[in-house]
């Protein structure tokens, strides 16, 4: 329902948008638009890394914009990775995937299930019960600029237990990985 009401007058560019959905055989379908393109990870694994900044720039743009859109609707995409960037032909990178997507607004009560991407969630995802905003997809984003650039992602798991244990960050700056390009 939230990616239908996105996809209203035109829908919103940088969105999958939903044709249709239904109840049927006790779940919910989705019909979805047909999108052709590379996922933005078949693109980095294609061997176009560290990306170039101004294609990394008009990715970051084009999926900046909608996702504030999903955010100001009241939730979270909550799996926002390279795999669910997916560039169309016409360089529009285009945010898919909302199977994890939930509602900003939890209640003290509220819990989300745990459903994340290893090295692209932040560590509230992985904590039951932890605080959960609009800060937890800026962190993703970044995890995918990170990627993008050439850096190899260290789970937040990982991280957070050197903070813990005081030992050093395991994850190398974003500095120091486009030293030179970016």
């Amino acid at each position: 329902r939230l990616l239908a009401s996105l996809g209203r007058n035109g829908g919103t560019p940088g969105i999958v948008r939903v044709a249709t959905f239904f109840e049927a055989n006790n779940t919910a379908y989705s019909v979805m638009e047909l999108l052709s393109g590379e996922t933005l990870d078949e693109v980095l694994k294609s061997g176009r890394m560290p990306m170039p900044a101004e294609e990394l720039l008009a990715v970051l743009r084009g999926i900046l914009t909608p996702l504030g859109r999903v955010h100001a609707a009241g939730f979270l995409h909550r799996d926002i990775k390279p795999a669910n960037i997916l560039i169309r032909s016409d360089g529009q990178p285009v945010l898919i995937d909302f199977g994890s997507a939930r509602d900003i607004g939890p209640s003290a009560a509220t819990t989300y299930t745990q459903v994340y991407s290893g090295h692209y969630a932040p560590i509230e995802q992985m904590i039951q019960g932890a605080a959960q905003g609009p800060f937890s997809d800026i962190f993703s984003v970044g995890c995918v600029a990170y990627r993008a650039i050439g850096g190899n992602l260290i789970d937040a798991r990982a991280r957070q237990q050197a903070v813990l244990s005081h030992a050093p960050d395991p994850l190398v700056s974003a500095v120091q990985v486009g030293q030179g390009r970016y």
